[in-house]
C-alpha cells in the first residue's frame, strides 16, 4: 500500500527528505531464542513505512494509524 498516513494524530513525514508518501509493509521481528526453538511465528510484527523518495524506514509496534490517502 502506498499513501500518506497519520500516526498518533501526527502526519508521518520523512526526517531526511520531508516527503510524506510512504510504502506500508509488515515485518516480523525475529529473535534468536524463538528461531532456535522454531517458533518464529510467535514473534511480534511491526508496521514499516518506507519513504517513497529516499527509502528511509520508520518502524512502529502497534501504531495508532489513519490513512490519509492511498495510491494502491
Amino acid at each position: 500500500m502506498v499513501g500518506e498516513f497519520i500516526i498518533k494524530d501526527k502526519k508521518l513525514e520523512c526526517h531526511h527528505c520531508n516527503n510524506s508518501i510512504f510504502f506500508k509493509k509488515k515485518a516480523q521481528l525475529n529473535t534468536a531464542v524463538m528461531t532456535f526453538f522454531d517458533l518464529d511465528f510467535m514473534n511480534p510484527s511491526a508496521e514499516v513505512f518506507v519513504c517513497s523518495n529516499c527509502k528511509y524506514l520508520f518502524w512502529f509496534l502497534e501504531p495508532e494509524m489513519k490513512e490519509i490517502s492511498s495510491t494502491t
